[in-house]
């Protein structure tokens, strides 16, 4: 483009809330919409280099009816004047750092290609849009939620960068916060809560024979207390409930095969010709069955040559096959919540930003310092407590064995439509957690009546 020519972007939906304090605060109440859009000129400075000027134009729709110009920012001029067809909460948003301020940054900068620009005229380019270099993704989202009428009392932060031990660094992190909250406030009162402690992951080691009480296999992990490098505290969600299961299959063997195994097991055990003589004796007495010598032959010609159902073929019988349910093996529980949280404040919206990080970051895989291994992600300990944050566990909820996180969800819009401080801070959060248990729970758990090892 030439000097003179311009471009404009394209518009943006900017939701103003217009309720009271407490409604703007907390992203909820009557709102009004407004559709802004920013025009940039090319000019020429005294000295014949480009320079730009931009102006924020509001409408009455997305379709661009109603064109309005509400501010102007000259060439050499860090602050937007607003005009006088510009009323009182689009001034607010086009101060220093404002709502309006920030979005025609980032629309400014969408219309950077369309004027063909060299280096040094991509420098002034910058510089006339109140920023040097290339934009940065926290200058401005396109859409936010603003108090009609004042300025915000937020500050934009970053809580994430807070004690964030190897925050971005591709290392390990070990340790968390060790008392988030959601409400902030929920360690002030004796309301029942929901606890998840983050665990140090630690496999078992094969005990061989010399395990505990002299049993192969595996030891047990140690105590959950000594590994615990975070924890959180929310409500206990509704629909908390917990599911066992074990697995059964059906199963059959025919007489002709128990009286094989019953042979071979007796060989097995050291005396060969002892179970000949029973696969002997079991034949025998079978052969006092009429059908029984046609049904030996059939038998073993199908073995013989691959063929099948030859009794029933033949005769219209088919040998009992002895159909029984049998125990397969145990299953693993899974527990799944779903929080909503909603900020009051700007310190409760930095907490919930960390316990968003707490899930998703302790849920993920660990990678090993050579980068050729990958490591079990963190564990969990879910307990549910009676009375306040620092109480005893629920003695009528039933127990957690130590969990794997296996899914985080976040749900950035669980109102059903997009709405932000004017920080940029989402107004309400939904997390979605599944877990499941890293053991089964067995008989023995549950010890006798009145023992709260695993809950009743």
């Amino acid at each position: 483009m030439a000097a003179g020519q311009s471009a404009t972007s394209s518009i943006a939906p900017v939701k103003v809330r217009t309720g009271s304090a407490q409604q703007r605060r907390s992203g909820k109440g009557p709102s009004t919409q407004k559709y802004i859009a920013t025009k940039v000129t090319e000019g020429r400075d005294a000295n014949g280099k480009p320079s730009f000027k931009k102006e924020i134009i509001r409408y009455d729709d997305a379709l661009g009816n109603n064109p309005v110009v509400i501010g102007i920012q000259k060439t050499g001029e860090k602050l937007i004047t607003p005009t006088t067809d510009a009323n009182a909460s689009d001034k607010i948003g086009m101060k220093d750092g404002g709502l309006l301020t920030k979005i025609s940054i980032q629309q400014m900068e969408s219309t950077k290609d369309s004027f063909g620009l060299d280096a040094p005229a991509k420098d002034n380019f910058n510089r006339d849009n109140g920023k040097s270099g290339q934009a940065k993704a926290s200058d401005a989202p396109i859409e936010f939620s603003v108090a009609a009428g004042g300025a915000s009392s937020w500050q934009r932060s970053s809580p994430l960068s807070q004690g964030s031990s190897g925050a971005g660094s591709g290392k390990t992190r070990e340790q968390f916060d060790k008392n988030l909250k959601y409400p902030i406030d929920i360690g002030n009162g004796s309301q029942d809560v929901i606890k998840f402690d983050m665990l140090k992951y630690e496999p078992k080691s094969a005990s061989g024979t010399s395990g505990e009480g002299g049993r192969i296999g595996f030891g047990n992990r140690s105590s959950t207390d000594s590994r615990i490098i975070g924890s959180c505290f929310l409500p206990i969600p509704a629909g908390i409930q917990d599911a066992s299961s074990v697995g059964f299959a059906d199963d059959n063997m025919n007489a002709f095969q128990a009286a094989l195994a019953a042979a071979s097991m007796t060989g097995l055990k050291g005396d060969i010709g002892a179970g000949l003589q029973q696969l002997g004796d079991d034949a025998k007495a079978a052969s006092n069955d009429p059908q029984t010598k046609d049904a030996l032959a059939a038998f073993f010609t199908q073995q013989a040559t691959g063929t099948q159902n030859l009794l029933a073929r033949t005769q219209g019988i088919v040998l009992n096959p002895n159909l029984e349910l049998l125990f397969k093996n145990p299953t693993l529980r899974t527990f799944n919540f779903t929080f909503k949280m909603s900020a009051r404040n700007s310190d409760e919206a930095d907490e919930i930003i960390k316990i968003l990080r707490f899930f998703k970051q302790g849920s993920r895989p660990q990678r090993s310092e050579s980068n050729l291994f990958l490591k079990s992600p963190h564990t969990f300990k879910i307990k549910y407590l009676h009375r306040g944050v620092n109480a005893e566990e629920h003695p009528y909820i039933g127990k957690v064995k130590e969990c794997a996180c296996t899914s985080v969800g976040v749900n950035y819009t669980p109102d059903g439509q997009y709405a932000t401080y004017t920080d940029g801070k989402l107004v309400s959060y939904a997390m979605t957690l599944a877990f499941k248990e890293l053991e089964p729970v067995f008989n023995g758990d549950y010890a006798e009546d009145g023992d709260a090892s695993i809950g009743f």
